[in-house]
């Protein structure tokens, strides 16, 4: 897997999103984490990277 990462404003806060593969079935995962908090998606678009801090935004909330 390809390791992209983006540092993005969500919400009025800093979070670094990036993909790693997650247990326990080791499946592609968009990660989402600031210092204190994380989120997975594991349903995410190919170019995640392309979208604007709005989408991702509500795609790390499951607002689509």
């Amino acid at each position: 897997m390809e390791s992209r990462t983006r540092v993005v404003h969500l919400d009025g806060e800093l979070w670094t999103v990036h993909e790693q593969l997650a247990p326990p079935d080791w499946v592609p995962t968009l990660m989402f984490k600031t210092d204190v908090r994380a989120r997975r998606v594991r349903a995410y678009p190919d170019a995640w990277y392309e979208l604007t801090e709005r989408e991702l935004t509500d795609l790390a909330w499951g607002r689509r």
